[in-house]
């Protein structure tokens, strides 16, 4: 009895594992912006689903196609602002014409690249420091640390260069260390400044999700779905 529930349970999970494996697509559907699969017993896919799937392997070699990866990554940020607005409207008043939204700006809207910027010119100053600060991290987890062994020659002109490269790097972390310091704390300070409010309409028509023909080509289309069958074989 114990076995045959073992057996049981064995081929359960081969059958989901078969199910999630044998998933292809056969063509889009351009009027439910979704995509039939060749199993006509699954439900479509959706297209957010679908770009989500080929946008994990866009920076790699699998999608050659510069033109194709160009179309994923303006699909995805049409698909970003869309559901920005969708959340928007979620939290929007009633308007006859629609949903009235009403949007806070300040001094400072996009605070992290003042945080990049003077976190990047704060940071300098510790530079020289950082490789023997990997080495003393490589030796926690490793046990061992690493280096060339060198001459004594060459160890020495290799010690004097690094002595003045760090020397200089020093220098210059002293002087923008301050201006870092001061560059995160004018966005820090920026970004809790309100400068205003701008009211506007969100119409229904406008929490429709994107379509994807509209971004990619039949031909790009095309190619899309070989490639997303190839992952999903």
């Amino acid at each position: 009895h114990f076995k045959m529930i073992k057996n049981l349970t064995l081929l359960f999970f081969i059958g989901l594992a078969w199910g999630k494996i044998a998933i292809q697509i056969s063509g889009y559907d351009d009027l439910n912006n979704s995509f039939f699969c060749e199993d006509t017993s699954q439900n479509n896919i959706s297209a957010f689903s679908f770009i989500n799937s080929l946008k994990k392997v866009s920076n790699s070699n699998q999608i050659k196609n510069r033109k194709l990866r160009k179309c994923i990554d303006k699909y995805s940020k049409a698909s970003k602002k869309f559901n920005e607005r969708v959340v928007l409207y979620q939290k929007g008043k009633t308007h006859e014409d629609g949903i009235k939204i009403v949007e806070d700006f300040y001094l400072i809207n996009n605070v992290k690249y003042w945080y990049y910027v003077g976190g990047a010119l704060c940071v300098i100053i510790i530079a020289p420091y950082l490789p023997e600060l990997f080495s003393f991290l490589s030796f926690l987890l490793n046990g061992d640390l690493e280096g060339e062994k060198d001459d004594s020659y060459s160890a020495l002109e290799n010690e004097e260069y690094e002595e003045k490269f760090n020397k200089r790097i020093t220098e210059l972390g002293k002087k923008t260390f301050i201006p870092g310091l001061a560059i995160i704390s004018i966005g820090y300070i920026g970004k809790n400044i309100k400068i205003g409010q701008k009211e506007s309409i969100i119409k229904k028509s406008d929490t429709r999700a994107p379509k994807i023909s509209k971004y990619f080509s039949p031909n790009d289309l095309e190619e899309a779905i070989k490639i997303y069958n190839t992952l999903h074989h």
